[in-house]
């Protein structure tokens, strides 16, 4: 027994909105992956960051869960360590320590 034409209609309408449906996940759920890699700071872009901070060699690049950690050798021969926001892309500010090494006592 044929399919009346009601039937088919309701059919190919159903298809059509199941169609759309997943057509309007597969948008959302790309959009919300570009948005999120549009929010974090890339590693070489903590990289660069931190260079214009602190001229140098890069010997390490830590991925935190806040920040990435530079260790760099700057010219002087220490090695420095600059910390990048991993949301703005800014250098983090330095935290005083209060242990002196021989040189700074010097």
């Amino acid at each position: 027994m044929p399919y009346s034409a009601s039937h088919q209609l309701s059919h190919s309408l159903r298809l059509c909105v199941c169609t759309m449906f997943v057509g309007m996940m597969i948008s959302t759920n790309s959009q919300a992956q570009t948005s999120n890699t549009n929010n974090n700071v890339d590693q070489q872009k903590a990289i660069a960051t931190a260079k214009k901070s602190v001229k140098g060699k890069v010997l390490k690049v830590d991925r935190q869960q806040q920040h990435y950690r530079v260790k760099m050798l700057n010219p002087q021969g220490r090695v420095v360590s600059v910390k990048v926001d991993r949301q703005s892309g800014q250098v983090m500010p330095h935290k005083k320590s209060d242990k002196k090494t021989d040189k700074d006592k010097e």
